[in-house]
């Protein structure tokens, strides 16, 4: 796993307070606190109570260096802290967070990607099961017509179905959601907060390359106050 960059969230130095600064037992969770032995519990959930992390963190995905580096997702719907396990456990955790969503809706939101597989008709970089989960043209390396192919647009933030030149920006309310492409088979799209692209959650490699690429390093003191 890359070496995740842990900030402090009150400007404090985040090593100044052990996971012993703050009192586990307050903690409401059966199986005692994040910070302790949650190894079996993935998709526990735990309550926030801090209102002011919450609006900074919600719909983030957050890991832990100091403890072993467990894995969290913060609702961006509800205040609440999800344990994720591993990458195997993490993607069904995620993946049944889901809410509904059709493909006109998610077309609307930009495309990011990890490792691209499968046979790709008009060699333009995107596999024709990617390209049509994102309703592109597995036919021509260049959807609407203009002068860039599928990859160039998707990669630089622009709509490859519709030749306007804007980039597309995603809206405060779809930040750090997840989406279930309803009307086709259930897959299920995490609308990241930090570069605005929806990412597919289908396979464990989808969801190590989010977690090893967008994971927010946080210390045990500042998940403490997140909690309290």
């Amino acid at each position: 796993m890359k070496k995740i960059q842990i900030i402090s969230l009150f400007m404090i130095s985040i090593f100044a307070f052990p996971a012993s600064a703050y009192d586990c037992s307050q903690i409401v969770c059966d199986c005692s606190c994040p910070t302790c032995t949650c190894h079996n519990y993935a998709g526990k959930s735990f309550a926030i109570k801090n209102d002011n992390l919450y609006n900074h963190l919600r719909g983030r995905i957050i890991i832990t260096p100091q403890n072993n580096g467990e894995t969290y997702y913060i609702s961006a719907t509800e205040k609440k802290l999800y344990y994720l396990g591993d990458y195997s456990q993490a993607l069904k955790v995620m993946q049944g967070l889901g809410t509904g969503a059709n493909s006109e809706t998610l077309k609307k939101v930009g495309t990011g990607y990890g490792r691209l597989n499968g046979y790709d008709s008009d060699k333009d970089g995107l596999p024709d099961d990617f390209e049509s989960l994102i309703g592109t043209n597995i036919g021509t390396f260049n959807t609407d017509g203009d002068r860039y192919s599928d990859k160039i647009e998707i990669d630089n933030n622009y709509n490859p179905n519709k030749g306007d030149g804007k980039r597309m920006l995603m809206s405060n309310n779809l930040k750090g959601r997840i989406f279930l492409q309803v009307d086709r088979k259930g897959e299920a799209w995490y609308m990241n907060p930090l570069d605005e692209k929806k990412y597919l959650l289908k396979t464990q490699d989808d969801m190590s390359n989010l977690i090893n690429k967008f994971a927010l390093g946080i210390s045990n003191y500042d998940l403490g106050r997140l909690l309290k």
